[in-house]
């Protein structure tokens, strides 16, 4: 059976969407395939585990992501490598990260992830899953809406900056340029509508248009690139 690890912060959660965000309306969409009688005969019917944890990093994804896959794989991540596993057995993993990492922290003076450590979190990432998974994904951050998150309510040491998301947000893309791995831009997509429909009042997460759009887009990406096939 293929697998798909979707690893991330509040927003692949799905926070403030009551079909339960970009991810699970992926996993939904994946699961009404999955009822096909064929697949099932096939053993070709996917698995989708959504490992997302609120208010997480680059940083708490490259510490836990080892264990939360091999736990659902059943096996030492160092066990994982996709030259042993059967055609069937396709395994993705779809990484959302940089919103979080790039909030400005007035009493550090620094993001919550400083550049250049966010930079190397993502290398280590692409490093330690490229011969575990058959595909590598990374999801870029989404705009927020800054007069109402600089500071942010919940925590005003917390300043998200448009500017400082597009700066993480280029860097990964970067960075998956040079090590040849997938990348999904939703940041310019979003910037081209009105924020004010797509984004929570909360002015951080994305509201449900917000969360649909972003399904469509990765949907659609992994469907034409044949990462799922069924």
């Amino acid at each position: 059976m293929p697998y798909i690890f979707v690893l991330g912060s509040s927003i692949s959660y799905g926070c403030w969407d009551a079909k339960g965000g970009w991810a699970n309306r992926l996993r939904s969409y994946i699961d009404e395939k999955n009822f096909d009688d064929k697949l099932i005969e096939k053993a070709s019917y996917w698995y989708v585990y959504n490992l997302s944890n609120s208010g997480d990093t680059s940083e708490g994804i490259k510490k836990r992501f080892e264990a939360e896959v091999s736990s659902r794989m059943r096996m030492p991540f160092e066990d994982m490598n996709v030259d042993d596993f059967p055609p069937k057995k396709k395994i993705v993993a779809i990484f959302s990260v940089g919103l979080n990492d790039s909030a400005f922290s007035k009493k550090a003076d620094d993001n919550k992830t400083g550049f250049n450590d966010f930079k190397s979190n993502i290398k280590q990432l692409v490093d330690k899953s490229k011969d575990r998974f058959h595909e590598i994904v990374f999801v870029g951050p989404t705009p927020v809406l800054e007069e109402k998150v600089s500071p942010f309510w919940l925590n005003e040491d917390l300043y998200y900056k448009n500017k400082e998301i597009e700066k993480y947000n280029d860097a990964l893309k970067e960075i998956c340029q040079e090590r040849g791995t997938r990348f999904i831009n939703v940041y310019p997509t979003f910037m081209e509508r009105n924020l004010e429909e797509l984004i929570h009042w909360d002015g951080l997460h994305p509201n449900a248009a917000g969360h649909k759009f972003i399904y469509n887009i990765v949907r659609d990406y992994l469907i034409e690139n044949e990462i799922v096939t069924f």
